[in-house]
């Protein structure tokens, strides 16, 4: 990939690191709290971008390692119409380094979720690609 005249190479997914269902963005009303698994003094919030079934994508100030276990808390925005509230586990699957920032995207797949946390998403997801398909 040729961004701005400079040669960017990402590594090639396996099979278990490629997404598994589609995603949608999220509108900035999406929010994550995530904290390290292993040690809970490694914490801050972000902005989701995109978010899924299986995973969500968001701005994070700390450079966590792929494979680093987090917890985490969306949450949407006060003021919204629908309300979301969700404390899971991801692990990081992708990171990359915002251009000309301090900041970091990163990649998680969501691990453990209960049937009652993946009935919430879906719910979001499902919610997500409606308001999408009106702008």
């Amino acid at each position: 990939m040729n961004i701005f005249g400079f040669e960017i190479r990402l590594p090639r997914l396996t099979k278990s690191e490629r997404r598994q269902k589609e995603r949608v963005r999220t509108f900035e009303e999406l929010y994550v709290d995530y904290q390290n698994a292993a040690d809970p003094a490694s914490s801050g919030s972000g902005e989701a971008r995109d978010v899924s079934e299986t995973g969500v994508r968001f701005v994070s100030s700390i450079k966590y390692p792929i494979g680093t276990l987090l917890n985490l808390c969306l949450r949407f925005t006060p003021g919204s119409t629908n309300t979301l509230d969700l404390v899971l586990r991801a692990r990081v699957m992708r990171r990359y380094r915002l251009f000309r920032q301090k900041n970091y995207r990163l990649g998680c797949s969501f691990e453990n979720l209960t049937d009652e946390v993946l009935g919430s998403l879906r719910q979001f997801v499902k919610w997500a690609k409606d308001r999408e398909k009106k702008y």
